[in-house]
């Protein structure tokens, strides 16, 4: 009997990619329903702890852990917002270039921490070229470092280290690097990419098989070793998020009317505006980012 041709394997993996298409998202509603379900409420204790929010592209830190910072802003907590890139590779136009829109996301990340209520002098930008992070590591994990030690936070909040967006996986790595497991301020990740696609690790070359073992096994996974952890968002709360969204123009509208301009539609944005933020707690062995992922 003969093996399966490349035509007849292109064929299965063409059905496979039309029948997970359809499978994923009920899957990310059973992931997230489950994390939520697990999660501890911290709502009455959240708005005194002071943070520092970490975020790898202007507009993360808002998406993660918007409603948060504008609960501990109200009650007068401090928050400081250190964005790592400059967001400049989030689109490519013919209308404006690189730098052009490094500028427009920066001017845009103030605008919006200000409808959270952080201080302008609270938000800093370490303008690293987007994608580049993993590169640095050693060069974030010492900014972060010094942050810590210089404003001593209750708590850090940085991006999961499911997200699939390399970028936000290298921060979870240098955060996770720089902040003490049994000392110091409490690490928590705010989920993203993962909150809006799924837990699914990016392993390129995956048969099958092994592709559909993945699509159930990582979710249940992650949802199994996470500790996770609520954090309730009042009107007000969601209000300020909202306004703060709608402050990155050039992530949420077609800026430039080109046909290929991405946005993030209500559709996407709705997944992030509840009334609750969930954060979760890393895994043992922090500086292994795919500590999550199903073998």
């Amino acid at each position: 009997m003969t093996g399966p041709t490349a035509g007849s394997d292109g064929i299965g993996r063409l059905r496979w990619q039309a029948a997970a298409s359809v499978v994923k998202p009920l899957i990310v509603q059973a992931w997230r329903r489950e994390l939520r379900r697990r999660a501890v409420d911290e709502t009455a204790s959240a708005a005194q702890r002071s943070c520092l929010v970490l975020a790898p592209h202007p507009d993360d830190e808002t998406l993660g852990a918007g409603s948060l910072i504008a609960r501990k802003r109200g009650a007068g907590t401090r928050v400081r917002v250190v964005i790592v890139t400059d967001g400049r590779g989030s689109h490519a136009s013919e209308l404006i270039g690189p730098r052009a829109l490094a500028a427009i996301r920066r001017a845009e990340s103030r605008r919006a921490c200000g409808a959270l209520g952080v201080d302008p002098a609270d938000v800093v930008h370490l303008d690293l070229p987007e994608g580049g992070i993993a590169s640095r590591i050693g060069e974030v994990q010492d900014a972060v470092t010094a942050e810590v030690e210089r404003w001593e936070p209750d708590d850090v909040l940085v991006t999961s280290g499911l997200d699939w967006h390399e970028d936000h996986r290298a921060l979870a790595r240098a955060a996770r690097l720089a902040v003490p497991g049994s000392s110091g301020p409490r690490l928590l990740e705010y989920p993203v990419w993962c909150w809006a696609d799924g837990p699914w690790s990016v392993r390129p070359g995956r048969s099958l098989r092994q592709a559909a073992r993945a699509l159930v096994a990582e979710p249940v996974t992650t949802a199994r070793s996470a500790h996770p952890v609520a954090v309730r968002a009042g009107q007000r709360h969601l209000e300020a998020k909202r306004a703060a969204l709608a402050e990155y123009r050039s992530q949420t509208t077609n800026l430039t009317g080109e046909p290929d301009w991405a946005v993030m539609d209500e559709a996407f944005l709705s997944a992030f505006l509840r009334p609750e933020e969930l954060f979760l707690t890393p895994p043992t062995g922090r500086t292994t980012v795919s500590a999550w992922s199903a073998p």
